[in-house]
């Protein structure tokens, strides 16, 4: 199945495809000339890839001219998800309730 929609922060730049184990955003940095940001970054080139143990998953971006493609792939989604309510548990105590 295929989940299209816009992230809230970006919805001016960045669409996103969610499938079963890999999330696919489509950026367009242009846009933020437009958007009455605080800051404008375009990126000419960039290339970047992360490798996230924690959550068991791997990041690749490629920017060209202010056009972006960003795959993230989660190679255990099992522990991606036991590790994110882990990491909420641990903020909700230290910042909301401590």
């Amino acid at each position: 199945m295929i989940n299209f929609h816009y992230q809230k922060e970006f919805e001016e730049m960045r669409a996103t495809i969610n499938l079963k184990k890999i999330s696919i955003d489509f950026v367009n940095e242009w846009k933020q000339l437009l958007g009455g940001y605080n800051w404008i970054i375009i990126h000419p080139l960039m290339f970047r890839f992360e490798k996230d143990k924690m959550f068991g998953g791997m990041e690749v971006e490629l920017y060209i001219l202010g056009f972006g493609l960003r795959v993230y792939w989660t190679w255990n989604k099992k522990m991606s998800e036991s590790k994110l309510k882990e990491y909420n548990r641990i903020v909700d105590e230290v910042y909301y309730k401590g």
